[in-house]
C-alpha cells in the first residue's frame, strides 16, 4: 500500500496506519478511510469543523485542529505552529484551509524529519540555554524590544483585558521590523497565546520572544 506525500508515493507502514488512525478518532471522524492520504485526512477535519462550508476557518480553529490531529504523527505544539507559517492567513485571522492541506502531506514529512534530526542531537549531546545566556546574548535589546510590544497593546486595549485582535497585533510586529526579523514576525504571529476568541494575549510577549530567541 502506498499513501501519497508531496505528488510522491510513499509506501504505507504499520505505523503510518495507526496514526492516521488515531487521528480519525481523535477528530470524530470514521475509521474506515482505506489508506487515506495526509492531506484527505486533514481536508476532512477541516471540513467537519467548516459548519457553513465557507472553506475558512480562524487561525485559532486551524492550529488546535492541526494540534489534535497531528499530535498522532510525532510532531510537537512547536512543529505544528512552525507549519502554519506556510498557510496563507488573511488580515482578519482566517486561512483558506483547501491550498494548505494540499501542501501538507510534503509540510509535515519534512516536520517530521526535523524533529527526528532534533531529537538524535538533543539525546547524543544534550544542551541546555538558559534564561541568563539569553540575557548576556541580546542584553537590553531583548527587553527594549518587549517593552516597545507591549505598550503599544496595551494603547489598543483601553478596557485592560489583556488581548487585542490579531489583526492590530500584525500591525504591531511590522511596525518594529527595525527590531524584529521577517522570521520573527511570523513566529510570533504562530505561537502568542490566543484567548478563545483568538485574539492574542499580550502579557506572555516577553516569553514567547525570549523562547524564539533560544
Amino acid at each position: 500500500d502506498f499513501i501519497d506525500v508531496g505528488g510522491r508515493k510513499k509506501q504505507t507502514t504499520d505505523v503510518d496506519r495507526q496514526r492516521m488512525r488515531a487521528a480519525l478518532e481523535a477528530a470524530g471522524l470514521p475509521l474506515d478511510f482505506d489508506d487515506i492520504t495526509t492531506g484527505a485526512l486533514l481536508m476532512n477535519v477541516f471540513e467537519a469543523s467548516d459548519e457553513n462550508s465557507e472553506g475558512v476557518l480562524t487561525h485559532k480553529e486551524v492550529a488546535d485542529l492541526l494540534q489534535a490531529t497531528l499530535g498522532h504523527f510525532g510532531l510537537s505544539e512547536w512543529d505544528t505552529r512552525t507549519l502554519l507559517t506556510m498557510a496563507n492567513e488573511t488580515d482578519d485571522g482566517f486561512i483558506e484551509y483547501k491550498p494548505f492541506t494540499q501542501a501538507a502531506p510534503e509540510l509535515i514529512e519534512a516536520a517530521q524529519r526535523r524533529r527526528a534530526l532534533y531529537n538524535e542531537r538533543r539525546d547524543g549531546a544534550p544542551t541546555e540555554v538558559t534564561p541568563e545566556a539569553i540575557t548576556v546574548t541580546f542584553g537590553d535589546e531583548l527587553t527594549e524590544t518587549s517593552r516597545l510590544m507591549v505598550e503599544a497593546c496595551v494603547h489598543l486595549d483601553p478596557n485592560d483585558t489583556g488581548a487585542i485582535r490579531r489583526d492590530q497585533f500584525r500591525r504591531i510586529l511590522h511596525n518594529r521590523h527595525d527590531r524584529l526579523s521577517p522570521q520573527e514576525i511570523q513566529m510570533l504571529l504562530q505561537y502568542a497565546p490566543e484567548d478563545d476568541t483568538g485574539n492574542i494575549q499580550y502579557t506572555t510577549l516577553p516569553e514567547v520572544l525570549e523562547q524564539l530567541r533560544i
